[in-house]
């Protein structure tokens, strides 16, 4: 592949202040082609993750990407899901005075959704992944409806659950804890689970967003103050002050969800890693569906034939392409 060379990807979140920055940096990346978004349950309510997107997207100047209302529960009916007022705020961007939107959802039904998203597989077969950063319901939900869409996408690009670490509820990590059938119905398809890669809280927690790096954001002193800068800073400052107090991440807030479109760039053979940081393993991934402290946890073996399970990258030059994807955007947005 080439420089000039455009991965498509569909994005499934739950916006949220990370799935905001995954969202900037599949809009503005100049090798990322967004084809569309979903929205699913998780950080907030489904209502407030849709409304949360379709702002994100009226502010970032990107209305002409489709925008698709998926689930409001798990798959299990009698699964009790949660959300993350704590960390996210009530309506799950809290920190900012969200635009009114000034686009609108494009399905009244799921399945309106899934046949969407079935074409766009069809259109772009073998070129296309799907990057999922909240609970995985609307993913796997569709692939039991559209079980060949299976054979014509390239990768599933996942951020969630935890090797021996995790945050919610015992021993799960919120997005796999929220619907764990349907983290299992990806991981243990034999089509599926070596499409699949997974970013887990062992990758996201080396991707602090320290004080330095927000300095380069947004900095009165060298002029980067315009209304984008300050969105993202804004949304940062609250993200790393529930953090701090929540999580006791003292130096920053880990920004997990832009991991899961960036290691895309690697498997499209898009960017070369500058050392020998990038470490993974593939692994067999079952994910606890018992309804007690283990919950959510990740029970996992070594298996060749499994999911792709990234623990490291160059935290420096992660960082130094995320901030020169913020400056176009911030060009795209206001032409400085």
């Amino acid at each position: 592949m080439t420089k000039d060379t455009k991965i498509p990807i569909w994005l499934d979140c739950d916006p949220g202040h990370d799935d905001t920055i995954a969202l900037l940096f599949s809009l503005f990346h100049p090798n990322i082609k967004l084809l569309g978004v979903s929205t699913v349950f998780g950080n907030s309510s489904i209502r407030n993750t849709t409304y949360n997107a379709l702002s994100i997207l009226t502010s970032f100047n990107h209305l002409n990407i489709p925008v698709f209302q998926g689930n409001d529960k798990p798959i299990d009916s009698k699964k009790h899901n949660e959300t993350a007022p704590a960390i996210h705020g009530e309506n799950g961007l809290e920190g900012y005075k969200l635009t009114y939107p000034k686009n609108k959802i494009q399905n009244e039904t799921i399945e309106e959704f899934y046949q969407y998203l079935n074409n766009i597989i069809d259109e772009y077969e073998d070129e296309i992944s799907i990057v999922a950063i909240g609970p995985l319901t609307n993913i796997s939900q569709f692939f039991l409806q559209y079980p060949d869409s299976r054979y014509k996408i390239k990768f599933i690009s996942i951020m969630g659950g935890g090797i021996d670490i995790w945050n919610f509820k015992g021993k799960g990590e919120f997005n796999l804890w929220n619907d764990p059938k349907a983290a299992n119905l990806i991981f243990q398809d034999d089509i599926l689970k070596n499409r699949t890669i997974l970013s887990p809280l062992n990758l996201t927690h080396t991707l602090i967003l320290t004080k330095e790096i927000q300095k380069q954001i947004y900095d009165i002193s060298k002029d980067l103050t315009n209304e984008f800068r300050k969105l993202i800073h804004d949304l940062m400052i609250f993200f790393a002050e529930t953090y701090k107090e929540r999580q006791g991440f003292s130096k920053g807030p880990p920004v997990h969800d832009p991991i899961a479109v960036y290691l895309l760039l690697n498997e499209y053979n898009l960017l070369k890693f500058v050392d020998q940081s990038f470490k993974y393993e593939y692994l067999n991934l079952n994910v606890s569906e018992e309804q007690n402290e283990n919950e959510g946890q990740i029970l996992y073996e070594k298996d060749s034939e499994g999911v792709k399970v990234v623990f490291n990258v160059n935290v420096e030059q992660f960082w130094d392409i995320l901030l020169s994807v913020i400056d176009i955007g911030d060009l795209y947005i206001h032409g400085n």
